[in-house]
């Protein structure tokens, strides 16, 4: 082999290295970004999910409030 053909051959096999890994490097961003969303839309779930049950929390002690108010009003 002469020193052009080994290279050449050495260009070549770099020259697909580098896409595969390019290509990999696009597979690895992609599924993190889905993963991301993912965690992001399980976080709001989450989010809402607490906010109702605070809701329902705050609901509950104003009927307990009205309640009391109502039980001491008759009372009188």
């Amino acid at each position: 082999f002469s020193v052009e053909e080994v290279c050449f051959t050495v260009e070549q096999q770099f020259t697909r290295l580098q896409k595969t890994v390019e290509k990999a490097r696009t597979r690895v961003e992609a599924l993190l970004e889905e993963e991301q969303k993912q965690t992001q839309r399980q976080a709001e779930g989450i989010q809402l999910h607490w906010l109702c049950r605070v809701g329902e929390n705050k609901l509950s002690l104003k009927r307990a409030e009205l309640k009391k108010v109502t039980q001491n009003g008759t009372k009188d």
